[in-house]
């Protein structure tokens, strides 16, 4: 946006290191202010917030002693690579950082923002967690059990959205600084004169591979561990859950390799379930893989040996049903049971509109019931409403798709819809 030519703005920054004030379980070792005229500052996400500069103590790691640097320098942590020059537009906040118990360190930062008609509330913190507490000066230093870095940025925006996401950064570990620790979570709910009313999402770790977020939905990474226990063996797991208006979700895989020379194996046991509240469905997953082989070179010569065996259940409905699949190297057997291709009964037009349409959206009233065409009177029973196509999806996309029936009084319809 092109600036006036008597555009002013104004950015002023102070911190004050510590200690400062020791209370009975924690100490505050710094606070910081700050405040913007015809700024704006970007509130982090949960994957960027280690570059906020207003939770870094140290500065950049450019910094050369001089505090301009933390203004206008290039680094990513510089409030330059955070600040954008904006007509009417101002902003406030307040920080500090404390210790608690040696154990926990917590920096936060209060920030209130006024600009484009949509005043905002953020709050954004980064918490270091270490145990056992690190040692004093002449002391041998403890083995370390957790180390857990966690950021989080809590948001509200008075004219229509809350957003919470938090994060681990990449130096969280447990038990071996190479036994890695990742994983979000978010919480988000929509409201006011927001365009997606009505609307929100709790997930930790992320969601369903087979359920597509919409684009203004945060996707925290999946919960998980990752643990080199030597150069041949690496063993990991990740999890994820998620509940929405429409669908719950959840899941989660462990996996080992090993290699060792010209000898491989893998082991894999990944569970998972989708369920849709209307109409309800429910399509769960559970199975096991385990790998094992050899390779040897000889030369030009490339001999292989090695074989697979893995088990997987599938289940959907209702009304129930699925199959059972086995492999083993070339033998492959699935087994189905159950009622795996019936149809769930076909949804009334106004159970349909119930079920598929988001507050806001349409003006229909919340027993379902259809107002009358504007151009037609009720009480013409010659009267015809004009025909009105709808192509409508609703809840999660999996391989497995099912087709509903909506019957009405001013006609039928139906819906391929993947659940």
């Amino acid at each position: 946006t092109k600036l006036p030519l008597d555009f002013k703005s104004v950015f002023l920054f102070g911190r004050l290191d510590g200690p400062l004030l020791t209370l009975e379980f924690a100490e505050i070792t710094g606070v910081a202010v700050s405040f913007g005229y015809n700024y704006n500052l970007r509130t982090p996400q949960g994957s960027d917030i280690e570059n906020f500069p207003l939770l870094s103590k140290e500065g950049p790691s450019t910094t050369t002693g001089n505090p301009l640097d933390m203004i206008i320098g290039n680094d990513p942590s510089s409030f330059s690579s955070w600040l954008t020059a904006q007509q009417d537009c101002y902003f406030f906040s307040i920080g500090l950082k404390a210790d608690s118990f040696e154990i926990v360190t917590i920096e936060v930062a209060l920030i209130f923002e006024i600009g484009g008609g949509n005043p905002k509330i953020s709050l954004v913190g980064r918490a270091t967690a270490i145990l056992p507490p690190e040692a004093t000066e002449g002391e041998k230093p403890p083995i370390t059990f957790v180390y857990a870095e966690l950021g989080l940025v809590a948001t509200l925006d008075l004219s229509g959205s809350l957003i919470v996401e938090a994060q681990l950064s990449s130096n969280s570990y447990i038990m071996n600084p190479f036994c890695h620790l990742r994983g979000g979570f978010a919480l988000c709910y929509w409201f006011g004169s927001s365009p997606y009313s009505g609307d929100g999402v709790f997930t930790i770790g992320g969601y369903h591979p087979a359920f597509k977020p919409p684009s203004y939905w945060p996707v925290p990474p999946p919960v998980g561990i990752s643990w080199d226990l030597s150069d041949e063996l690496h063993v990991g797991g990740e999890a994820f859950f998620a509940i929405t208006p429409k669908v719950a979700m959840g899941g989660g895989r462990l996996y080992a390799t090993f290699s060792a020379g010209p000898i491989y194996a893998d082991f894999e046991a990944w569970a998972s379930f989708l369920l849709n509240f209307k109409p309800f469905f429910l399509v769960a997953e559970i199975g096991i893989s385990i790998s094992v082989g050899i390779d040897i070179h000889i030369g030009l010569i490339h001999i292989s040996f090695g074989g697979t065996i893995g088990a997987d259940l599938y289940l959907q409905g209702p009304p129930f049903g699925g199959y059972v699949t086995v492999d083993f190297r070339i033998i492959h057997v699935t087994i189905h049971f159950g009622d795996s291709n019936s149809q769930p009964d076909p949804l009334t037009l106004e159970q349909f509109i119930s079920a598929v349409r988001k507050a806001g959206l349409t003006d229909a009233p919340a027993d379902g019931t259809i107002p009358p065409h504007p151009e037609t009177d009720p009480g013409d029973a010659s009267a015809k409403p004009d025909l009105v196509a709808l192509v409508l999806s609703a809840g999660a996309a999996t391989d497995a798709i099912k087709k509903y029936a909506v019957a009405g009084e001013i006609g039928r319809a139906s819906c391929r819809e993947r659940v």
